[in-house]
């Protein structure tokens, strides 16, 4: 199939293509790396009168350092992320999750805004943007806003982006020395659909205890969940294989998933509880 005729702009500059998002919302759509949007279109799921490119901007391309956050545009390839030499050393759980991404193809065309943006709640970007405690920055032609990550997410395939804001920086905690991390996914097979993926960060103290746990769990619920179940059980304690079971029984007892299209809800639970168990222990260890 192909999809229904459109008007497509190409921008060079942010603020022309939020003139145009303004002019023609509800009717427009931006266009990153296209690996969601233009199959959807094509199927005719989605179908916009106007298809505004946003890979002519090149203020959106960039990875940096600024204080103690890693800033990355909208605009940057998952590729370019995977091989980033700040982000592995700076934000190595991001650059793990990138890993599990589709396959070489995708990556090379997909972007961090774009993944975020679509709100798949089972791909591994906006686990980890909750898991890391990031931050999204939104821009339309009034100013910038930034959203946390936790109310970033409102439902699948919804955020709390406004019909006229272009997503345009993702920004993530460095890691400390302190800190630990794991991101495990589980699927049927190569490049099939995801049943659970977990993002873990620990902070621990100067005697091994947990000083603190992010734990975010995606391909379970509507949106990437939380796990405050799992993070209270380990805070102040040393993380034993004993209490981590019982924070991963204890995350996975109150999870609700629903069934989907690779797994009835039963299995996802199950999974689950196996594998925050999984990334809890391949944080610590």
């Amino acid at each position: 199939m192909k999809p229904p005729s459109f008007q497509y702009f190409r921008p060079e500059t942010l603020d022309d293509a939020l003139a145009m998002l303004d002019r023609y919302k509800p009717h427009a759509r931006i266009l990153a790396g296209g690996q969601s949007l233009v199959p959807l279109m094509n199927f005719r799921h989605v179908q916009p009168q106007y298809l505004i490119d946003c890979n002519g901007i090149k203020e959106l391309m960039y990875i940096r350092e600024n204080g103690e956050y890693i800033c990355i545009g909208a605009m940057v390839r998952q590729a370019e992320i995977e091989k980033s030499k700040l982000i592995a050393e700076k934000c190595p759980l991001l650059g793990k999750a990138t890993r599990f991404i589709g396959y070489r193809a995708i990556r090379n065309r997909g972007t961090i805004g774009g993944s975020l943006a679509h709100a798949d709640p089972a791909a591994e970007y906006p686990a980890v943007l909750l898991a890391a405690s990031g931050e999204i920055t939104a821009k339309d032609p009034q100013g910038l806003r930034r959203i946390q990550a936790g109310d970033f997410y409102l439902d699948t395939f919804t955020t709390a982006l406004q019909p006229e804001e272009i997503l345009t920086e993702v920004r993530f905690p460095v890691l400390s020395s302190n800190q630990r991390w794991s991101f495990l996914e589980f699927g049927r097979g190569y490049n099939t659909g995801v049943i659970v993926g977990v993002a873990v960060v620990v902070t621990l103290d100067g005697k091994k205890r947990c000083a603190a746990a992010r734990i975010a769990v995606s391909g379970i619920g509507a949106t990437p969940l939380h796990c405050p179940e799992a993070e209270d059980l380990l805070k102040g304690q040393r993380p034993t294989a004993a209490l981590i079971n019982k924070a991963a029984e204890a995350s996975a007892d109150a999870l609700r998933p629903s069934d989907g299209l690779h797994a009835p809800a039963p299995y996802k639970q199950a999974m689950a509880k196996v594998y925050i168990e999984r990334a809890l222990k391949a944080a610590v260890s």
